[in-house]
């Protein structure tokens, strides 16, 4: 039987950085690594949206990351 181990979250914030030359926009995407597993989706929503604000650049979307091992139990 498998089971998953050491879970690592990265929380992602794209912002808009400007426009293209057809007018559409242009996307810069900060990494934060190592977020704590046990963080709830609404508690990322806030830490994403906060760090976002102490951007200059706009926030577009939030996303969260979730990379775990497989393993044999």
């Amino acid at each position: 039987m498998a089971q998953l181990r050491d879970r690592k979250i990265t929380l992602r914030v794209k912002l808009i950085n400007g426009l293209n030359a057809n007018g559409k926009p242009k996307y810069k995407t900060l990494s934060f690594k190592d977020i704590n597993p046990a963080i709830t989706e609404e508690q990322l929503l806030e830490l994403g949206a906060r760090l976002a604000g102490l951007q200059e650049l706009e926030l577009s979307d939030i996303y969260k990351s979730q990379v775990e091992k497989v393993v044999q139990a």
